[in-house]
């Protein structure tokens, strides 16, 4: 990933960054600003043929964060399950990041911009009956309720 300025086109970051292979292992689901000019990826990845739902923080000026590079958010570090991402939304201070294993279970995390390691954040459970899974998630945040919807 390289940014560009819109005045020239030219490269504003000393590297591209890699973020996701080309091999077929990774899928990227999503980028989102966080308004301060750092830059959340969200990807899958295929590992061990397992699934998982990944993400890397790129600061403005091109750099990798610490502790946010390539990080594990869909399980525990087992491999128990598929994890397919679903969603993700921005909120005022972070991403609310959605995904769903073989079951139908959805899960979720809250990330803060701010936060100094994301894998620390406890999973959310939002379904665990496999109730929801053939409905496909789609979120949508509130900035005068703060809330996710």
């Amino acid at each position: 990933m390289q940014k560009y300025s819109a005045e020239d086109g030219s490269t504003s970051w000393p590297t591209a960054q890699l973020i996701v292979s080309n091999g077929g292992d990774d899928i990227l689901r999503n980028i989102i600003n966080s308004g301060s000019g750092d830059i959340i990826i969200i990807h899958d990845r295929e590992q061990f043929g397992h699934f998982e739902v990944r993400l890397t923080k790129i600061a403005p000026e091109g750099n990798v964060a610490t502790d946010w590079d390539n990080i594990l958010i869909s399980s525990e570090g087992t491999f128990s399950s598929n994890y397919h991402y679903e969603d993700a939304v921005q909120t005022d201070d972070g991403v609310f990041v959605t995904w769903r294993d073989d079951d139908g279970n959805i899960y979720a995390k809250h990330i803060p911009f701010n936060i100094a390691d994301p894998s620390s954040i406890e999973i959310l459970a939002i379904s665990n009956s496999g109730a929801l899974s053939d409905d496909s998630v789609s979120l949508d945040y509130s900035s005068r309720s703060n809330e996710v919807l």
